[in-house]
């Protein structure tokens, strides 16, 4: 074990510190600091501390600390004293780390560099080093919020001063000015780059974190190194402080290291005289490097990325990333910095560093400008973080400057290069000890909320080497690029914050909702439908230790915003002991696709900031509650309203008073007073009284004015003690209206005024037996390749939801689009359909009562086609950036014929000017198709599409990075339809600018020709006959479907559907299901029987289609199974009808029967399986029953009661 040199306590295992760590600084007056004449102030910040330094006996303490990843860094044998901005002092653990390669530091021995964490507070880093210009700190607190110890003249190394950035001088903060802003001339799009294989949530594993070290060589300006000088190490020290204080930020986020190689001193210059690089701009300097390490005779192999530090001259912008690392353009970045290169030129070159490991600009609008990046605009207006544009975006700013941290978002796209795409071909691993903590969601994503209306988002996270934990929820939706303060669609709407101690976030923040104030940083969503997608992210402030979970959900346009309304105005003041209403604005929230059937209301009684009383749970979301006011005394009372099972809440808009009451009365409360009603149905409203002050006269209740029509109702008793309660029972059963009912309750006691309380309730009816699927028709064949689905709408539907599957059992990984609550009576496919394949597509209508059943599917096929694909074996090929080339690209089709169908099936690539290309395809005949030109405005990045006539969509903006097919820009087919496709197709790409290079890598064409098909047809569809409970084999003669040229063992059933009343088995398995297959030759051989549960049914069987395997299919007849007829001698079954209300259920059913049961009878419940799974008994003379059916699982079940048998579906 090492030890630190005069300052360190001996640690023994696991033992804390007895002591404080001694500190080399100590605090100094302005006007006691003494500098050499040649010493020069660079930065002064707004605010700050001066100390003074014992620089030697600090180098002395900082050359005994350990190296990084050993034991003696873990057992922190080496700890200094460090002043903190607050003006306390700080001990932290200190370990060495390498940021220069080891040739390098053995040359250069008089730079070292360090990092450590804080002893009170591990989540707490710090990064140090000593070099010929002296020492220099950065502190990274928690919060993500940075520190500076820096010199307070450079030309010295006795007096420092330690400052928050945010105090940084205004000329050093991060922020670009006006006049700077362009686009990152030629950085990529790092989200179109492989993002098919994108890092996926890291918090759901502990996965031990590895660092990633790549070799980095950065040239100069003369400029900067006359700034930095005068010697090449003078220069070389400052590079070398830049480049740790950068890295400790990618390090903690990415899990990246930038390190020094030697070869950096080839290219270190002292002044212009000696620096090759020519002209004053930033773009300019950074496409010279690659020419200048050449030239210094480094080879590309010696280094991964390669940057230029300078001094800004002027131009449109300070900073540029043009290429990326790893690849030919590695060597493309550039930082221009000024004054004293502090906090500004850090946090620039963070953003341009991150742009050469493919991370995005996030910000979504910068007044306008241009520099956009498509795919990761996750941030409102300029943004935050370090990839934004926080200063220099006028009215859209989000704020004047950067924060020192990388958007979650930044951190997946920047890890995915490193760790997936092309970025984890080189550089090196390094293990650490660290690992990624586990972040825990408990929701389901696709729930909707009300627009305009709060939400809380709440997660958890854990820790398996017991680190203490930051969290930060950011907002990762990317939408139109619009104006701050208006947005629209799926634009990002609330801003990213530093990391905090809690795992949750109010949208917006509480102090806004509390004071009901607007911030156009953090906008509710507005009224209209949206997308909104929300991470969570676990820091632990260790190399890489970022791991996160995701959210996705919907604000619903025609709901919200939900508001509480009373108490909500001043002057109010509840009675201890009394019941009082609360009202709120229900907002269609309690509709489909919201769904919040109920509500939790909470009291505050100190303004808003906590809720520690529930005054009343899983109230019914309707709009009303009487809660009994609590014994406390606040004139800080506020109350909130949550949604039961969602994120959404609103809170009263003012302070109200609780106080003690000052006389005796009868106070009143109805629970489940209103609600909707799905027919048939019963109400139970209970009636709550109470006494204030010992009022204890009885009281009467009685209903005033009429019933609806058809409506009865029961009290469980009409005279009460105060306190006591009552059950009030409405029977909706014989109500076939949909309409809203108020029925009066009053409660009357002598000495007080007779109390009215309106019951509010909305019924609904469940007629569907409109809605029939049209088009394609059931069973369609030979269909195009893009198709819209069309159904007959239902009366009492509001909307419906549609399914399009691979396969009838439509399981989650068969569904190939689908949409929830549309109002039309049409869906449009999004996807461009394979040739001879199947497919399968439901409806089902849902209104406020829930979601009925799926109708039965439909199937359909598409034409089938003889196909053939080429490839192009000559590519890649790359378009230079100098003048504007011309690239061609030859495909020999050896094999030809006339051409009914042809597409481009891929075309992939990358370019730095998009809409500068120009690409057309050229037949064997001569015949040019310009398949696109000039599109897609300043998009440059990454491409890999499928171009095709019978596409749904046409060519988007920005273009596809996923292999699917659109339509080009002019139809193939009309090109080149009937001419030969054998010869030699050209893909012609013309670059039509100076300035911008790229690649073409893969370049494939398919030709289709027609092809006759005979699909199969029914021999024999004839109905099975059994006795009821008995099982029997499904045989030829039975059915039967033959093909012209395919044997039975090739021709395939698909079941569609399954019989109601009983089971499919195949060789003795479990029952079959929707999606189902067996064959002909099964069916020839007695595989498949059907079990029979008994009871009685008008219709029962199966739907199925068949394919043979070469595009030929039929479908969808109906197998018929019955009943054997009852013998003339035998007596029938006693049946009677009998109704079962609600239907679908929740928590209970009504078995309602036609007549009075003579004796009791028998009723049974039996899931689809033919498991038995209630029982009970309907008495004798009784006309209902209550099934309790909370315990049972959701799906459809059988109620048999003698005889007779009904489905009933639990939701």
């Amino acid at each position: 074990m090492r030890f630190c040199l005069l300052l360190c306590c001996i640690l023994l295992g696991n033992l804390a510190f007895t002591q404080n760590a001694p500190s080399y600084f100590k605090p100094v007056s302005e006007g006691e600091i003494q500098l050499p004449e040649t010493a020069v102030r660079k930065l002064v910040p707004q605010k700050y501390l001066s100390f003074q330094l014992d620089y030697p006996g600090i180098k002395a303490a900082l050359q005994t600390a350990p190296q990084e990843f050993t034991e003696a860094a873990r057992q922190h044998s080496c700890t200094i004293a460090l002043p903190t901005a607050d003006g306390t002092m700080e001990d932290f653990a200190v370990w060495e780390i390498a940021m220069l390669e080891p040739a390098l530091a053995a040359e250069l021995p008089f730079i070292r560099t360090f990092a450590g964490e804080s002893l009170r507070d591990k989540r707490k880093k710090v990064r140090l080093s000593y070099t010929l210009k002296g020492f220099q700190a950065m502190i990274m607190n928690p919060n993500l919020g940075v520190e500076y110890l820096d010199r307070y003249a450079e030309g010295q190394t006795k007096y420092y001063i330690v400052y928050d950035r945010k105090d940084s001088p205004l000329e050093e903060r991060p922020q670009v000015p006006t006049a700077w802003i362009t686009p990152d001339t030629k950085a990529t799009d790092p989200t179109a780059i492989k993002q098919d294989q994108l890092v996926q949530a890291r918090g759901d594993q502990a996965d031990p974190v590895k660092l990633r070290i790549y070799k980095y060589v950065v040239s100069n300006t003369g400029e900067y190194g006359l700034d930095n000088g005068p010697t090449k190490n003078d220069v070389m020290s400052a590079k070398t402080e830049h480049t740790n204080r950068v890295s400790g930020i990618l390090e903690r986020d990415v899990s990246l290291r930038l390190q020094l190689i030697q070869a950096t001193l080839l290219v270190t210059y002292t002044d212009p005289a000696s620096a090759p690089f020519s002209g004053t701009l930033v773009p300019g300097w950074a496409g010279q490097n690659q020419d200048i390490l050449d030239a210094a005779g480094i080879p590309r192999a010696a280094y991964d990325v390669g940057h230029v530090y300078a001094r800004y001259m002027g131009g449109g912008a300070v900073g540029i990333a043009g290429g990326l690392s790893c690849l030919g353009s590695k060597a493309g970045g550039c930082t221009g910095g000024g004054g004293a290169y502090g906090d500004g030129f850090i946090s620039t070159i963070g953003q341009e560093v991150g742009h050469q490991f493919t991370g995005g600009h996030t910000w979504n609008r910068c007044g306008g400008g241009a520099g956009r990046a498509n795919g990761s605009a996750f941030e409102p207006g300029s943004g935050s973080t370090i990839m934004s544009y926080a200063g220099a975006c006028g009215s859209d700013n989000v704020q004047g400057y950067s924060d020192l941290y990388y958007h979650a978002g930044s951190i997946q796209e920047m890890q995915t290069w490193l760790f997936v795409n092309d970025g984890s071909s080189c550089g090196t691993i390094v293990e650490t000890d660290n690992h990624t903590p586990v972040v825990t969601l408990d929701y389901q994503d696709g729930f909707f909320i009300p627009w305009g209306t709060p939400f809380e988002l709440d997660g958890s996270a854990t820790d398996s080497d017991g680190d203490p934990l930051m969290y930060s929820w950011e907002e990762i939706d990317i939408g139109p690029e619009v104006p701050l303060t208006q947005p629209t669609a799926n634009s990002p709407i609330f801003r990213s914050w530093p990391a905090d101690t809690v795992t949750n976030r109010y949208f917006p923040r509480l102090s806004r909702i509390l004071s009901n104030t607007f911030d156009v940083t953090e906008q509710m969503p507005g009224p209209w439908t949206r997308d909104l997608t929300f991470r969570l992210s676990a820091r632990d402030n260790r190399t890489g230790g970022v791991g996160w979970a995701d959210v996705a959900f919907k604000a619903w346009g025609q709901a919200g915003p939900f508001k509480v309304q009373a108490p909500n105005t001043t002057g109010i003041t509840w009675n201890t002991g009394e019941y009082t209403e609360v009202r709120w604005d229900v907002a269609k929230t309690n509709e489909a696709p919201v769904n919040c059937r109920f509500v939790n209301i909470r009291l505050s009684t100190d303004g808003g900031l906590t809720y520690p009383v529930t005054l009343a749970e899983h109230v019914s979301n309707d709009g009303s509650h009487f809660v009994l006011a609590p014994a406390i005394s606040t004139t800080q009372a506020r109350i909130r309203i949550d949604a039961e099972n969602s994120v959404f809440f609103d809170v009263s808009d003012r302070n109200f008073t609780i106080q003690a009451p000052t006389q005796p009365s009868l106070t009143l409360s109805l629970n489940n007073d209103s609600g909707i009603l799905c027919l048939p149905a019963e109400h139970a409203v209970e009636i709550l009284t109470a006494g204030v002050l010992g009022f204890s006269n009885p009281v009467s209740l009685e209903i005033v004015g009429a019933l609806p029509p058809n409506v009865t109702a029961n009290f469980s008793s009409t005279t009460l003690q105060p306190g006591e309660s009552a059950t009030l029972k409405l029977d909706f059963s014989q109500v076939t209206v949909a309409q809203e009912f108020t029925i009066t309750v009053q409660a009357a006691a002598a000495g007080v005024t007779p109390i009215l309380r309106d019951i509010v309730l909305t019924t609904l009816r469940n007629d569907f037996s409109a809605l029939a699927l049209t088009l394609p028709a059931n069973g369609a064949t030979e269909l195009q390749l893009s198709q819209t689905l069309h159904w007959t709408k239902a009366v009492d539907a509001l909307y419906y939801d549609v399914q399009f599957a691979s396969d009838p059992s439509f399981a989650p990984g068969t569904i190939l689009a689908s949409t929830n609550s549309t109002t039309l009576d049409n869906f449009t496919l999004p996807i461009l359909l394979v040739k001879g394949t199947p497919y399968f597509w439901r409806v089902r209508p849902v209104n406020a009562c829930g979601a009925a059943d799926w109708t039965d599917p439909f199937f359909f096929s598409t034409y089938a086609e003889a196909c053939t694909v080429w490839e192009a074996n000559d590519l890649p090929k790359s378009l230079t950036s100098n003048g504007t080339p011309t690239i061609e690209s030859k495909i020999t089709v050896n094999a030809g014929g006339a051409i009914k169908s042809v597409e481009v099936h891929q075309l992939k690539g990358y370019h730095e000017f998009f809409k500068d290309l120009d690409v057309h395809l050229i037949s064997p005949q001569g015949t040019d198709l310009t398949l696109w030109t000039n599109k897609c405005g300043n998009f440059n990045g990454s491409f890999n599409l499928r171009l095709t006539d019978a596409a749904p969509g046409a060519f988007p903006c920005p273009p596809p990075n996923t292999g699917l097919a659109y339509r080009p820009q002019n139809a193939l087919n009309s090109a080149f339809f009937g001419q030969n496709s054998a010869g030699v197709w050209t893909l012609r790409v013309r670059d039509l600018n100076i300035g911008g290079g790229g690649n073409f890598e893969i370049f494939s064409l398919e030709f289709c020709s027609e092809v006759v098909v005979n699909p199969p047809y029914l021999v024999n569809n004839n109905m099975l006959v059994l006795d009821p409970g008995t099982n029997k084999g499904i045989t030829p003669d039975l059915l039967l479907v033959e093909d012209a040229n395919n044997t039975h063992s090739e021709l395939e059933y698909t079941l569609l559907t399954v019989p109601e009343y009983g089971h499919l088995s195949l060789n003795g398995s479990d029952p079959l299901q929707p999606g189902a297959k067996f064959t002909q030759a099964q069916l020839d051989n007695g595989a498949l029987h059907f079990f029979d549960y008994g009871g009685s049914y008008a219709d029962n069987g199966f739907r199925f289609m068949v394919t043979d395997g070469e595009g030929g299919f039929f479908g969808t007849p109906k197998f018929r199974i019955g009943h054997m007829l009852v013998g003339a001698n035998e007596p029938a079954a006693a049946g009677f009808d009998f109704r079962l209300f609600p239907n679908p259920a929740n928590e209970s059913v009504w078995l309602a029967v036609d007549q009075p049961m003579s004796g009791d009878v028998r009723v049974a419940l039996f899931n689809m399986a033919g498991q038995l799974m209630q029982e009970a008994l309907l008495p004798s003379g009784a006309d209902r029953l209550q099934l309790h059916t909370a315990g049972l699982p959701r799906g459809m079940y059988l109620v048999q009661v003698q005889g007779s048998v009904r489905k009933l579906v639990l939701k």
